[in-house]
C-alpha cells in the first residue's frame, strides 16, 4: 500500500478490515452518574435525572432514568398487592422484577458529544448494558431504551 501511494500519489481503496494502517476507534468514557435503588425497594418507580460527572469533575451533562418496578412479564400494573410493604426487609427471598428506562440525555458537551451510548451495571453484577449508539454529533441524545 505504502509503494502504491509512492507511485500513484493516491491511497489505494480498500475496506477498512483489510488496512493495515487503519485502527478501529475505541469507545472513551466521558462521564459517569449513580442512580439509588432504594425507592425500588418500596415497590415505586423514581424518575429522575441524573447529572453525568464529565471527566474532570464538573457536572454538566444530565441522564434522564427510570426504574419501574414490574411482574415477571413486565407488566408495572401486575405487581402483587401482597409484594406491597412498608418494611423493605419483607421482600428478602422474593423475586423482584423492574424496568430500566433511559430517555435522554442533555447538555452533552460539543467535544464529547460524537456517537453516543450509556452502559450501566448492577452493583455486585459482572454483566455490562449497552443502549444503541446515536450515530454522529448530539449533544442531547434519545436512547428511548427499555430493557
Amino acid at each position: 500500500m505504502t509503494n502504491y501511494y509512492y507511485e500513484t500519489g493516491s491511497f489505494m481503496d480498500v475496506e477498512p478490515e483489510e488496512d493495515p494502517f487503519y485502527g478501529k476507534p475505541k469507545p472513551s468514557k466521558i462521564g459517569q452518574g449513580y442512580y439509588a435503588l432504594k425507592p425500588l425497594a418500596f415497590l415505586i418507580d423514581n424518575p429522575c435525572s441524573i447529572p453525568i460527572i464529565i471527566q474532570g469533575g464538573k457536572a454538566k451533562a444530565k441522564l434522564e432514568v427510570n426504574i419501574v418496578p414490574c411482574d415477571s412479564t413486565g407488566d408495572p400494573d401486575g405487581i402483587s398487592e401482597e409484594m406491597f410493604t412498608d418494611n423493605p426487609d419483607d421482600l428478602k427471598g422474593h423475586r423482584l422484577d423492574f424496568i430500566v428506562e433511559i430517555s435522554h440525555a442533555t447538555d452533552v458537551p460539543q467535544d464529547a458529544c460524537k456517537d453516543l451510548f450509556v452502559q450501566y451495571q448492577f452493583y455486585l453484577e459482572d454483566q455490562v448494558h449497552t443502549t444503541q449508539v446515536i450515530q454522529g454529533n448530539n449533544s442531547s441524545p434519545v436512547f428511548n431504551y427499555r430493557k
